[in-house]
């Protein structure tokens, strides 16, 4: 009896498939995982802030495809933004610009609304980066950020149709461009307190200013 217990025991083990268990994630993976979800969400920041300026005539193609890289670097990588928020920003940038087509709304209101939006999910995705980093590498993610930040509100400057459509941004958009340069110059000066000669851009930046 106890032969047969084995035997039977064994047949059924052997019939069972073997558990392939997903590799852990060290500490470095995951950090490196957020950079880019960070930098791809950026990127459809500054896109979506331009295709809202244009009044959806131009950059839609370039938003949808970021957003499905967006995607993307969400499901494969660790917890970092939440999906519902994110969610619902598109669906408020898309149903202003349908809006704007049909009834001949300002794009500038929602332009800023949505790019305020973006910026704060940005900001959760930099709070998990720059934790427990050395403060170099705090310093280096929060300039990109400012960066970011700069390009996505240029970009939709110069995507507006005209200066009229530029005007009609609130007041409290242009105190937040204003200030994020600010912090720019302020991360550069900490930079150069750091050492780190080898991140050096000012002379290229003016230029493109």
């Amino acid at each position: 009896m106890a032969g047969t217990r084995h035997h039977q025991f064994h047949d059924s083990a052997e019939s069972r498939e073997p558990v392939r268990l997903k590799p852990a994630m060290s500490a470095y993976q995951a950090w490196c995982m957020r950079l880019e979800l960070l930098h791809v969400l950026q990127k459809e920041r500054g896109c979506t802030s331009m295709w809202i300026a244009s009044g959806g005539a131009d950059f839609e193609l370039a938003v949808k495809n970021l957003q499905t890289l967006v995607n993307e670097k969400i499901s494969r990588g660790p917890p970092g933004i939440c999906v519902e928020v994110l969610s619902q920003i598109r669906q408020m940038a898309h149903d202003g610009v349908q809006e704007h087509i049909m009834n001949g709304t300002s794009t500038g209101p929602l332009f800023y609304l949505v790019f305020a939006r973006y910026t704060d999910l940005c900001e959760q995705t930099l709070e998990l980066l720059c934790e427990k980093q050395a403060p170099a590498g705090s310093m280096l993610c929060r300039l990109k950020e400012d960066f970011g930040r700069e390009r996505a509100f240029v970009g939709a400057i110069l995507a507006f149709p005209d200066e009229a459509s530029a005007m009609q941004l609130p007041s409290a958009a242009c105190a937040d461009y204003t200030l994020c340069l600010l912090h720019q110059s302020e991360r550069w000066a900490d930079i150069k307190t750091q050492h780190l000669h080898w991140f050096q851009h000012e002379p290229e930046l003016n230029v493109l200013r």
